[in-house]
């Protein structure tokens, strides 16, 4: 993680402004201090969280995001010549992939040492270097009360246990880092916010809205009626109108997964049935990491 502080003259021309503008590449100065990814605050009576755009492009202003996880530049193998601390991958990250200590990223190791534990093993990823095929990730160990452990026993033997060797598979996850949200996708059919910035560069910081009332896109097609609950559309970054059409068994279990997945419901009617901003209520927030930092 870049420790610059952006000089960002706009953020004195008001809030709205500032979460328009929002769009960074490393950590800015605002009139909260200084915003880094992961970071939720509250204005307005609603919240918003500093984000990552992880989506190989630009995502704007009403698009829906889901958090990205899982995905093959996030999963892979452990290599040979990886010690206690310092875990080599098979892989080519992303940089910036570090929070701060408030806002960590984590790694998990979900498999190699199960021949000593069925756990897997967690940690806090301390700093990554990105290289071709052969990305580091140093780690320290983390309790699940007390945090990363400081000091010395960052480099104890037990950060992760056992011969490590390319049968170890890991994960990272950014708690922060987004991509468009897609129904035809299962990792990014939960709706995490509504974009607020006028645009999110690829890699770059962002805000997104996670609850209160938002203008999200909504497909058009149709008219959605006050009230209408709205999931993850099939196309990127869109909402549609939760489906609930007849007592089909396969339409039956897909609503089911709808309402689990419901981003929000719309609080006002309107007639243009083109793609567009609408009114929305942002509801069931399940993918909430952090508690609000300011406000």
């Amino acid at each position: 993680m870049h420790n610059e502080v952006i000089s960002a003259p706009s953020f004195g021309l008001g809030k709205h402004t500032a979460l328009a503008s929002f769009n960074y590449e490393t950590p800015a100065s605002t009139w909260l201090g200084v915003i880094y990814p992961g970071a939720c605050f509250s204005v307005w009576g609603n919240v918003f969280m500093c984000v990552r755009n992880r989506s190989g492009g630009d995502i704007v202003v009403g698009e829906a995001v889901s958090l990205n996880f899982s995905d093959a530049s996030r999963t892979g193998n452990l290599a040979t010549g990886t010690t206690a601390a310092l875990l080599l991958t098979d892989d080519t990250h992303d940089t910036n992939m570090i929070g701060i200590e408030a806002q960590p990223s984590w790694v998990t190791v979900t498999a190699g040492a199960l021949a000593t534990t069925a756990d897997m093993q967690r940690r806090i990823a301390l700093a990554n270097t990105p290289a071709t095929t052969a990305s580091t990730i140093r780690v320290a160990k983390a309790h699940p009360e007390e945090g990363p452990i400081n000091g010395t026993d960052i480099l104890s033997a037990d950060i992760i246990t056992g011969t490590v060797d390319n049968t170890y598979d890991y994960t990272f996850l950014e708690p922060w880092a987004v991509v468009k949200a897609d129904a035809d996708a299962l990792t990014t059919q939960a709706v995490q916010g509504i974009c607020v910035s006028t645009v999110i560069t690829d890699n770059y910081l962002g805000i997104i809205q996670i609850t209160g009332l938002a203008m999200a896109k909504v497909n058009g097609t149709t008219d959605a009626p006050v009230g209408s609950m709205l999931v993850a559309s099939s196309t990127a970054g869109e909402l549609v109108i939760m489906p609930n059409t007849d007592g089909n068994a396969v339409t039956i279990a897909s609503e089911l997964l709808g309402s689990v997945l419901v981003a929000g419901r719309i609080l006002d009617s309107y007639t243009n049935n083109a793609v567009g901003l609408r009114h929305i209520q942002l509801m069931s927030r399940p993918l909430i990491n952090y508690p609000i930092l300011f406000g």
